[in-house]
């Protein structure tokens, strides 16, 4: 899995190769974006998550874990 916390969301590969689960946090929008089925160097689905909300990432992860939003974004904060 991988964390950004990025100004503008984006979803690049990494390093050649897509993550199972990538996750970005939007600061300015107050946003966490979770994008997940990496195929042919995209990704099939990409939800976007507001304060209040709690996201259970796949299980692809391989680890049970559920996101926080609110939280999340207070961290990020600069």
């Amino acid at each position: 899995m991988n964390i950004v916390v990025r100004d503008v969301p984006a979803c690049p590969a990494y390093d050649d190769a897509l993550e199972p689960v990538y996750v970005v946090i939007d600061r300015k929008k107050d946003r966490v974006h979770v994008l997940t089925d990496p195929f042919a160097n995209e990704y099939r689905c990409h939800r976007v998550h507001a304060p209040g909300q709690r996201v259970v990432l796949p299980d692809s992860v391989g680890a049970e874990i559920t996101l926080d939003v609110a939280a999340i974004l207070d961290v990020a904060r600069p």
